[in-house]
């Protein structure tokens, strides 16, 4: 995982041009984590376990299905804990790691969100090398980068889900 500027974003100097409260800051803007670098792999909640033994790409994997039940263990996949709307509950992007699940092309990636009912699943992002979390929020998350074989891919949160624009303009 390569760090950049977690913990918070910009100190502000000189007067504030309001007092009005400022929205919380992301915790984790300019985190940049790598497909396939080394992870301190996170134990996942059992929901998020359920949700990626269903996920549509984890079936197609060879060995996904056996005997008509998801095949789907732990290990094919690593935790990485952020705090993508800085309320300070947990919530955590998962990289695939099984042979189905990365390559060359970097690593299949879900995004889901800490809620007080358990975790909630924000997006099955796809395919990327690498995935940023930027100092932007939209809808109260950050705005993440995904960096693909072919342009970079942007998410930002609608309010329930992380929504793609393809390719970024900012």
């Amino acid at each position: 995982m390569v760090l950049a500027g977690c913990d918070r974003g910009p100190a502000v100097a000189g007067p504030q041009a309001s007092d009005a409260p400022a929205a919380p800051m992301p915790g984790n803007a300019g985190l940049q984590v790598v497909a396939g670098a080394p992870a301190p792999g996170a134990t996942l909640p059992d929901d998020i376990l359920r949700g990626l033994s269903t996920d549509a790409r984890v079936l197609d994997c060879s060995g996904g299905v056996v005997d008509g039940r998801s095949a789907f263990q732990a290990d094919w996949v690593v935790a990485h804990l952020l705090d993508l709307d800085g309320d300070g509950r947990d919530d955590w992007l998962v990289e695939g790691r099984h042979r189905c699940l990365s390559g060359a092309d970097g690593a299949d990636w879900w995004v889901y969100a800490g809620d007080a009912a358990g975790a909630r699943l924000l997006s099955a992002a796809g395919r990327a090398r690498v995935v940023e979390v930027r100092q932007a929020a939209h809808g109260g998350f950050s705005v993440l980068r995904l960096e693909t074989a072919g342009h970079d891919v942007w998410l930002r949160y609608d309010g329930r889900t992380y929504s793609r624009d393809v390719p970024a303009t900012d």
